[in-house]
């Protein structure tokens, strides 16, 4: 059984290994057939396909996360942040025109499922559309 407390540190952990790039970190904090959505990108399981889908956020966003809030569903099951996601885009992503250092700066949030103290589902959301308009106003 998970603890809030324990949920808490998990996503703590996990926000604080995106903000640092460790991949690592960010990889061990799944199970092994953990799901990872980000928005704007396809669903991806499994540690080594989410490896592969960080490491390529990494090459094309420079990103950091502050104003963190964490939230928790009273059991430690479920746990959520709301953050502010500011970044640099560094190169080019489908969705989005073609890189140049343009920033951007936009209110997210995470939601995620824990079992055994690991990630079995992080959903990453932040507005796709606002963060186009601020790439190509920037």
């Amino acid at each position: 059984m998970n603890s809030i407390e324990a949920t808490e540190r998990l996503i703590r952990a996990f926000l604080t290994a995106y903000d640092d790039r460790k991949l690592d970190v960010i990889v061990d904090s799944f199970d092994e057939d953990g799901e990872l959505d980000i928005s704007g990108s396809a669903r991806v399981i499994g540690q080594q396909e989410i490896r592969f889908a960080m490491a390529e956020r990494f090459k094309q966003f420079e990103e950091s996360i502050g104003d963190i809030v964490i939230l928790n569903d009273g059991n430690g099951m479920r746990g959520a942040a709301e953050f502010t996601l500011r970044g640099t885009y560094r190169a080019d992503a489908d969705y989005l025109p073609p890189a140049y250092g343009q920033s951007y700066s936009l209110a997210a949030g995470l939601f995620c499922e824990v079992e055994e103290s690991k990630f079995t589902r992080i959903s990453l959301r932040y507005n796709p559309m606002e963060q186009h308009r601020q790439v190509l106003e920037s």
